[in-house]
């Protein structure tokens, strides 16, 4: 169980993350300032600072490389294969980083969670080129483009009872062992 951190002098900091890497560690951060009463960052949580942020930083960076050159080994047989195994990975990767109570954890699961990002990347596309007539192809990256932030959408809107359900579930199941 995490505790309260320790007040500090505030330092902003902007990190890019994939969308749903993003939403993953929002969603634990309202969490902890639900039971503690204030937002505190990720990598604060575990109190590894900036240090942390580099490190999680580091680890995305890492796997996306990773991920990268592990895209030159997908072939036309396995693409559809492999971007749904990715897409699962990076399902289980994102939950997983939710649900850490500890830091190294974390960067182990964002390291794979990323390069998993980079291969289904790879696979969507070559999947496009190869089966889409040159004269509409910019047209349908656009729409599968436009499907993705439809579906971000759509998960933003749920994603708020999603958690409120899940934080009735615990709040029941955490009174119910108090006993």
């Amino acid at each position: 169980k995490i505790g309260p951190v320790a007040s500090r002098a505030p330092v902003k900091l902007s990190i890019a993350l994939a969308p749903d890497i993003h939403d993953a560690l929002a969603d634990y951060s309202r969490l902890h300032a639900q039971e503690f009463g204030r937002d505190i960052p990720l990598a604060e949580l575990f109190g590894s600072g900036s240090a942390g942020y580099g490190l999680m930083i580091g680890a995305f960076g890492a796997g996306s490389v990773i991920g990268s050159f592990a895209g030159r080994k997908l072939h036309e047989r396995n693409e559809a294969r492999v971007l749904i195994l990715g897409t699962i990975v990076m399902g289980a990767t994102t939950a997983g980083i939710a649900l850490s109570p500890w830091f190294p954890p974390v960067l182990a699961l964002l390291l794979l969670c990323s390069a998993a990002d980079a291969v289904i990347m790879i696979a969507d596309r070559s999947i496009q080129q190869r089966r889409t007539p040159d004269a509409v192809r910019s047209r349908v990256v656009g729409a599968s483009e436009a499907m993705i932030d439809i579906a971000l959408s759509i998960g933003f809107v749920l994603g708020g009872p999603a958690v409120a359900a899940v934080e009735r579930f615990v709040a029941i199941y955490g009174a119910a062992g108090d006993d």
